[in-house]
């Protein structure tokens, strides 16, 4: 990298600005960056600026060292893709466990609280997704409408009460296990009605 973003320059950046050439360093910074020296070979300032200081192309590049070998390009909104994912997995989990009301009042308060926080953090990490562009700005989208369902029914099974319960409560989530004909076991949910 030729100057990394903290404004610190590689050794061949910073001999070229500490010799006047601050527009060269800047140039190459803002074009071509994780080029190394042997890649700007096609370069004629930086050409013209080696064979005024009485260097080669090779002697260049043993004054830019590797540093520890190659630098990874990654997308920028890598980070708000993973958080966007997270978020929608957080807000889902919030929401399914507060479709139906819970069978008394501890089961209603631990879901509700339960559907609060993962709404808040699903909408959370969306909203991290929506200032990037394509799929992770949907995604971001879908998380932050998915952490407000799970934020509102978390509202709802936390006003619950034995005499308020919906219709629908008699519906219910059911954690379940089963085994194929082949011998391999499944986990899944069963909506009980």
């Amino acid at each position: 990298m030729f100057v990394d973003e903290h404004g610190t320059r590689c050794a061949m950046a910073y001999l070229i600005e500490q010799s006047g050439e601050r527009s060269l360093v800047a140039r190459i910074a803002t074009t071509r960056n994780l080029a190394r020296i042997r890649d700007l070979a096609g370069d004629s300032e930086l050409v013209t600026w080696l064979d005024r200081n009485g260097l080669t192309l090779d002697e260049a590049a043993r004054i830019q060292p590797e540093y520890g070998g190659t630098v990874a390009e990654t997308s920028p909104s890598s980070g708000a893709g993973v958080a966007s994912v997270i978020g929608a997995g957080v807000g889902v989990m919030g929401a399914g466990l507060n479709v139906s009301i819970g069978a008394n009042q501890n089961a209603r308060n631990a879901r509700g609280l339960a559907g609060v926080v993962c709404g808040l953090v699903g909408a959370g990490l969306g909203v991290t997704g929506v200032s990037k562009q394509g799929a992770v700005r949907a995604l971001g989208a879908i998380d932050i409408g998915v952490g407000l369902a799970s934020f509102g029914l978390g509202i709802r099974q936390l006003d619950a009460t034995g005499e308020k319960r919906p219709q629908a409560a008699a519906h219910a989530f059911v954690p379940a296990m089963w085994c194929d004909g082949g011998g391999m076991r499944w986990l899944g949910l069963i909506l009980q009605f």
